[in-house]
């Protein structure tokens, strides 16, 4: 069903039907899930015995004055709403202009953009920096929440170890709350935040709640940078130095030089930015990424895109030779898959069976079992 839109029923029905345990004992630890945004969703329309968009426009948006502000899914609705963006997002790591992804059907993009937007608690509202700062202003005035209440998400959680639960994403020491991170440097304030993002568009909010002062960020191009960007404002109306610094991937510029300009000048490119570890970062995520991503693409002049393709995972194997937690597959195994698309099957066995070695999967071992036969 390529044009379903999945909602929450789905969800509950998954975890009805597979019976998922938990990842771990109640208390025990702290992990972020949008899954548990729908559920709380749920929760909401049992309780209350609305729907969640009825229950969000009587007891928030209205109340808030936020008319702008609605459930994504309600958008077709609103077609007189000409001033909504469209979000857009490279497409590749290697692309150079970001395209709008909500009117092309791009895969896993396609995916998030349309057959998730269904889904309730999570994300998928539509909103202004206007709107968000009525409704800043009016969580200040008690009569969306009680202090109380506000008090109690804004304190952070205690696991059954008696340590508070870490929720550092990289923008400093944060806790986590009811809804909210919570810096742990008070030196400016109380700062509660929280992120967002889709493909296409990236946002944060952040609320100084001891100077009543707020920082909203808004972007549709995905743009490298938002969070800690946001994070660097609520620093500077401190009159504190910004601190973080947006790093870009290697594997973003790297690609990029080795589509333009080929294997030499891209291997240079990464030995300049590898060592510029102020302004770079490098991970195998990404790298592999770039590999998948040079696969399927047929479109590359000269169709060189498995010459590039086993450049990026022969220099992965260099770069990373231990590690088993990139994607679902390891550098081997992509290596591996991608000697066997240009008949290089010795070599893509004994990668394959290195791979298997390294960390078990049933799709490696098929691959591995169907290429022993063609031999």
């Amino acid at each position: 069903e390529p044009l379903r839109i999945y909602t929450n029923k789905d969800i509950l029905q998954d975890l009805n039907k597979f019976k998922f345990p938990l990842s771990f004992k109640p208390g025990e630890k702290w992990d972020y899930a949008n899954i548990n945004y729908c559920l709380l969703a749920e929760v909401v329309e049992k309780v209350s015995g609305q729907k969640f968009k009825d229950y969000l426009q009587k007891n928030i948006f209205s109340i808030a004055k936020m008319f702008d502000t609605y459930l994504l899914k309600e958008y077709p609705q609103r077609q007189n709403d000409t001033n909504r963006v469209q979000n857009h997002q490279l497409i590749r790591l290697y692309s150079e202009i970001p395209v709008d992804i909500e009117n092309k059907n791009f895969g896993f993009f396609n995916i998030r953009t349309y057959r998730y937007s269904g889904f309730n608690g999570e994300g998928n509202i539509v909103s202004t920096t206007n709107d968000l700062l009525k409704f800043d202003q009016m969580l200040y005035s008690g009569k969306l929440l009680k202090s109380s209440t506000l008090e109690e998400a804004f304190t952070p959680t205690k696991l059954t170890s008696g340590d508070y639960a870490n929720a550092d994403i990289n923008l400093g020491k944060a806790s986590y709350g009811l809804g909210w991170f919570i810096f742990d440097d008070l030196t400016n304030g109380k700062i509660v935040w929280h992120t967002g993002g889709r493909p296409g568009v990236l946002s944060i909010f952040l609320r100084n709640i001891s100077k009543n002062q707020t920082v909203i960020l808004l972007d549709n191009t995905f743009s490298n940078g938002v969070y800690k960007n946001g994070v660097n404002a609520m620093s500077i109306l401190n009159n504190a130095e910004p601190s973080l610094i947006a790093k870009r991937s290697i594997a973003e510029e790297y690609g990029k030089v080795l589509v333009s300009k080929g294997i030499d000048s891209a291997f240079f490119k990464f030995q300049q930015l590898k060592d510029d570890t102020m302004y770079y970062f490098l991970n195998e995520d990404d790298m592999i990424r770039l590999g998948e991503e040079l696969l399927e693409d047929k479109s590359l002049k000269g169709n060189n895109n498995l010459e590039l393709a086993l450049e990026v995972f022969k220099l992965n194997i260099l770069l990373f030779p231990n590690n088993s937690n990139a994607y679902d597959w390891n550098v081997y195994s992509w290596y591996a898959y991608a000697l066997a698309q240009v008949g290089r099957k010795e070599e893509a066995v004994w990668l394959y069976q290195k791979s298997l070695k390294i960390k078990p999967n049933d799709e490696v071992k098929k691959y591995l079992e169907e290429l022993l036969k063609s031999k």
